[in-house]
């Protein structure tokens, strides 16, 4: 994914391309919108790759994911959970992951990290709260987590003491 910028700065295209292996080439996809403005290193998952972004020409509109089809080579997007649509929120806080097959939508501020998880894949509606934790300066964002009846554990590693931590929630 590419943008081209004018002398200002502002954002005049977006473009997509493809490299295959196989024909060691590059290949030109879908025209992207103009005022895409990316947020985030892509993830993986389910053959799309998927970066979080804000709307607009200058970043202050809602927050989105934009998909990118690798089979179809088609792009889309949807919603991100409508309680992080401020635009008085850093978009440097926030990032997508994938955990146990789910696209995920985390916060990371200074004094806690929050999880929400996209049950229903492209559906806005879906998204669901999974974890919210004060955050401690040593410990990683989630690496993993598994459900066990109605109690969730989740898996930290701890940079300081190199282990790994495990901390159960409803």
């Amino acid at each position: 994914m590419g943008q081209f910028k004018d002398p200002s700065g502002v954002v005049t295209s977006s473009e997509g391309q493809v490299y295959s292996l196989k024909l060691h080439s590059w290949k030109r996809v879908q025209d992207l919108p103009a005022h895409l403005n990316f947020a985030s290193n892509g993830v993986c998952l389910d053959s799309s790759l998927h970066w979080l972004m804000r709307l607009g020409d200058k970043g202050g509109g809602p927050m989105a994911v934009l998909t990118f089809d690798l089979a179809s080579e088609e792009c889309h997007w949807f919603s991100a959970p409508d309680h992080y649509n401020s635009k008085h929120l850093s978009i440097n806080y926030l990032d997508l992951h994938v955990m146990g097959g789910f696209l995920c939508f985390c916060l990371e501020s200074s004094v806690l990290w929050e999880t929400w998880i996209l049950k229903e894949y492209g559906v806005t509606k879906s998204w669901t709260k999974l974890c919210c934790y004060d955050r401690h300066r040593y410990c990683s964002n989630p690496l993993i987590f598994s459900k066990c009846g109605k109690k969730r554990f989740f898996f930290f590693f701890c940079k300081i003491f190199g282990i790994l931590l495990v901390w159960g929630g409803e």
